[in-house]
């Protein structure tokens, strides 16, 4: 059985979302899911992972602070 790590829950529009910091006997992973019209969709991300992910988020927000700054 995985070891629940982390866990937090929030909503964004319609949509809930989940992000869960589980071990098991392969290793750490970070499941986020996602709950929208009672379907719910997961994207698993290996521990070792999580560095790329948190960057490409990183990326991701600078490029969204660009295209919505003050006077767009």
């Amino acid at each position: 059985m995985d070891e629940e790590l982390y866990s937090l829950q929030f909503p964004i529009e319609h949509k809930m979302f989940y992000i869960d910091l589980k071990s098991n006997a392969n290793g750490t992973y970070l499941k986020i899911s996602e709950k929208s019209g009672g379907r719910r969709h997961n994207v698993l991300i290996p521990g070792p992972g999580l560095p790329q992910l948190l960057d490409a988020l990183k990326s991701a927000m600078q490029i969204l602070d660009a295209h919505s700054g003050p006077g767009k």
